[in-house]
C-alpha cells in the first residue's frame, strides 16, 4: 500500500511470517505515524 494508513491483523490460528520491504528516496522518511482519529492531516 501507498500513501493509505493501514492495519495487519493474523485471524488464523497459527503464528503468521511477515516480510516487509521499503523502498523510498534518501533523506526521506519511509513511513510517519497515521493521523488521531477525527482529525484532519
Amino acid at each position: 500500500m501507498v500513501n493509505q494508513p493501514h492495519y495487519g491483523t493474523n485471524n488464523g490460528t497459527e503464528p503468521a511470517e511477515i516480510v516487509v520491504v521499503y523502498a523510498g528516496v534518501k533523506g526521506q522518511p519511509i513511513t510517519e505515524p497515521a493521523p488521531a482519529a477525527g482529525r484532519a492531516r
